[in-house]
């Protein structure tokens, strides 16, 4: 699928378009507060019926997301990726 950002200038307050028949798929929305930004949030436009329209929210602040209700920090995230990876390369080699 060919997606594309409307406002290129700011990504943080934008819609995430189809390329073909320019339908917003996802937008994203930032609060901002005195000491910059507070919260992004990523909402779905066409959500499945039965399912919440909110997909994932940014903390700016904690350093925290949260995708469909599951909060992790991103320093988790960062450590888990990694051994991920070296896992992957490791069993491939050994098959």
């Amino acid at each position: 699928m060919d997606v594309y950002f409307d406002n290129k200038g700011n990504i943080l307050n934008a819609c995430i378009r189809n390329k073909w028949d320019k339908s917003v798929l996802y937008t994203l929305k930032t609060t901002f507060g005195l000491r910059g930004r507070k919260v992004t949030v990523f909402i779905d436009e066409n959500p499945a019926p039965g399912r919440s329209a909110h997909v994932a929210s940014l903390y700016w602040k904690d350093k925290t997301f949260e995708i469909f209700g599951q909060r992790k920090k991103l320093g988790d995230v960062r450590r888990t990726e990694g051994r991920f990876m070296k896992r992957t390369s490791l069993r491939r080699m050994e098959e």
